[in-house]
């Protein structure tokens, strides 16, 4: 009987039952879909007006504590609104101090809870890690000694982020971080 039969069609189950060991050990090549898109860099002038933005909200702070600490600390009947130079002198280092404390919290709390600053909700700039994900603590700790440590020579290092090709300065080197544009709230 010289008449072809048909191949039997084999299940997926049977099939993977007949391959060999090896074949099942290899893996098979993935579908590649499109490549991730890369993050959307703010310009060295976008970050530097989110900065300003921030510099002005920490000076409204410290002026506060400052008349708050005059009226606490004047005599009855002082009517300063501001200390006086001599009293600045003798409280330099508390104030300093309390004032280090509050500037240095301000940028390593807001970018922990929030991601930004208000300075970057106002530009809408963000920061995350480096695979996209929200700031551990330490992360935002570290951004924040490393901005400590980019101030020391002059700024040098926040003006690296000019040379950075994804715009990072020596806090977001040291943190593992990124600024990005934010999407707007209609996803755009």
């Amino acid at each position: 009987s010289d008449v072809a039969h048909p191949a039997p069609v084999a299940s997926p189950a049977s099939a993977a039952a007949m391959t060999p060991a090896s074949a099942e050990l290899s893996p098979e090549p993935a579908e590649e879909g499109p490549a991730p898109a890369l993050p959307r860099l703010p310009s060295f002038r976008t970050r530097c007006l989110a900065l300003s933005v921030d510099l002005l909200v920490l000076l409204a702070a410290t002026l506060l504590f400052l008349v708050a600490g005059e009226i606490a600390l004047a005599p009855e009947g002082a009517r300063r609104l501001l200390p006086a130079v001599v009293t600045l002198r003798s409280l330099a280092i508390p104030y300093f101090l309390v004032l280090f404390s509050v500037c240095f919290g301000y940028f390593t709390l807001f970018h922990f809870f929030a991601g930004q600053t208000p300075g970057k909700m106002l530009l809408r700039l963000r920061v995350e890690t480096e695979a996209g994900q929200p700031l551990l603590f330490s992360q935002a700790f570290l951004r924040s000694v490393g901005g400590l440590f980019s101030l020391l020579p002059l700024g040098f290092g926040f003006l690296a982020l000019l040379f950075d090709p994804l715009r990072r300065g020596w806090n977001d080197r040291l943190a593992g971080t990124l600024v990005v544009t934010a999407p707007s709230r209609d996803g755009a």
